[in-house]
């Protein structure tokens, strides 16, 4: 890799990694389900629920895991981006 092989002393020991199978909300990509978790790449393939195809998200991500029937579908938050 690019960082070489000593790369895993910049990834903090409390990184908390997910069992597949494991709900898991994304502050972006909003909630989904943990496919696997790849300790070479040091990601979670995640399935997120509105997107077609699973995302490779790196350990550092905000990933959290969500409570049971705290997944359900959540209305858009609204865009609050000012124009000058």
């Amino acid at each position: 890799s690019f960082f070489g092989e000593n790369s895993e002393k910049y990834l903090p020991e409390s990184v908390e990694t997910y069992s597949p199978g494991t709900r898991v909300s994304h502050p972006v990509f909003g909630n989904g389900i943990v496919l696997e978790a790849d300790l070479e790449r040091r990601a979670h393939l995640v399935q997120f629920d509105d997107m077609p195809t699973p995302r490779a998200i790196s350990y550092r991500a905000n990933l959290k895991a969500t409570e049971k029937g705290s997944d359900e579908p959540q209305p858009p938050k609204p865009y609050n981006r000012r124009f000058n």
